[in-house]
């Protein structure tokens, strides 16, 4: 009996912890967190399917890959079908193929320099944005037509068609690079599409442009751009770099990627991480860029990988005064705002003891229920001779 209440016991307080620390968890998302919407899986009840042209390489099934003449005309179709029982709104936009800064393909409809995309695929098709109307548990296609330019040319033209799910409830964001059917932005399907005159390799050459110092998302940092001058994907990029303040070597920066890739003549803001409080100076920045893996390459790598290509950066950025102290204000804004009112956590505190009270109360009133169900079945299957009935005895007969 001893240990049946004791397991009891252990029971109950389980099942208080577990709700309180829920209900907490709970209520600090509500009061502290930024708003979320719960998100489904990304292009939820939405399927995109390419239908392949005649132009169509034939290594390639997942997305376009056409290879067709100058001034040749190919027609790109994609299937579009929602499986929701309700009819959907659904953007359709081509976009060029760009570099993210974190260094993996984007297709997007921002250029970050705009110098070196020499072919941008949306020159080249008849439809680069429409708005369209999928019947619940129905189907419909997006047609958009590609010419080759007159000119022709070596290497690849990049983008991809881009499919976004209107009116939707989430800002909740998932990314994807790289060819072939990734997933960009809240909800949205990117079929990649390619296209060139002919099958001649274009050599990749990585080139480093400017350096700059920066402060996004309240984050300091120094940039090195990285450009890919080809109509050529760069892959398997792997670059280090070190920034060092001008005679004081020992405040230095570092910072390395591997697994890296970019789009055809495209460029990207490699970042270096600084401090919050940044030391004003000249830096000496250097960095080293791997690419294109291969086995026979004369050149050594991360985790002794060979490559292809290697190339080297040297050079220098100042950070001024007035541009170190404008930086470190702007953090501490951040840093020294204040945080939720105390009658926020008084909040939180007396809800959690409310809840608990009334967990508590619940299970007494519960475990008194059942003892009484249990007392009661007891007597209920004791033998008749043992017990009284309206004051007189079930013994019968028996005699003083």
């Amino acid at each position: 009996m001893h240990s049946r209440v004791t397991s009891r016991v252990v029971s109950v307080f389980a099942t208080v912890a577990v709700v309180a620390v829920a209900f907490a968890v709970v209520l600090a998302t509500t009061l502290f967190a930024t708003p979320i919407t719960p998100a489904h899986a990304a292009g939820f009840g939405l399927t995109v399917t390419p239908n392949l042209p005649a132009e169509q390489r034939p290594a390639t099934t997942s997305y376009f890959d056409i290879e067709a003449a100058p001034s040749h005309t190919t027609t790109m179709k994609v299937t579009l079908t929602n499986k929701t029982s309700a009819a959907m709104k659904v953007s359709a936009t081509v976009v060029p193929a760009q570099t993210s800064e974190s260094g993996s393909v984007a297709y997007q409809s921002t250029v970050t320099d705009k110098k070196l995309l020499v072919r941008d695929l949306r020159d080249d098709v008849s439809v680069k944005n429409q708005t369209l109307t999928i019947p619940a548990n129905g189907t419909t296609s997006f047609t958009t037509k590609l010419t080759m330019p007159a000119t022709a040319f070596d290497g690849v033209m990049a983008g991809g068609i881009a499919f976004e799910q209107l009116n939707q409830n989430s800002e909740k964001t998932s990314k994807s690079g790289g060819v072939g059917i990734g997933i960009a932005s809240k909800y949205r399907y990117v079929i990649a599409v390619l296209a060139r005159n002919n099958e001649k390799i274009v050599p990749s050459d990585l080139t480093f442009g400017t350096t700059g110092v920066q402060q996004v998302n309240y984050k300091n940092r120094i940039t090195l751009q990285l450009r890919n001058t080809r109509a050529t994907f760069i892959n398997q990029l792997q670059v280090s770099a070190t920034a060092s303040l001008k005679g004081h070597e020992e405040t230095s920066y570092k910072q390395s990627a591997t697994a890296m890739q970019m789009a055809p003549t495209s460029s990207f803001a490699y970042a270096i991480p600084l401090p919050d409080d940044v030391t004003p100076g000249t830096y000496a920045v250097s960095a080293t860029a791997y690419y294109v893996q291969d086995s026979a390459g004369a050149y050594t790598g991360a985790n002794g990988q060979k490559f292809k290509y290697r190339k080297v950066f040297n050079g220098t950025v100042t950070v001024s005064s007035d541009k170190a102290k404008s930086m470190a204000e702007s953090i501490g804004t951040i840093r020294d705002a204040p945080g939720p009112a105390w009658w926020v956590y008084a909040a939180i505190i007396a809800a959690l003891v409310f809840l608990i009270l009334l967990i508590i109360a619940y299970v007494l009133y519960r475990r008194k229920q059942n003892e009484t169900k249990r007392l009661r079945s007891e007597l209920a299957a004791q033998p008749c001779g043992s017990g009284y009935e309206d004051g007189k005895s079930r013994g019968g007969a028996h005699r003083a």
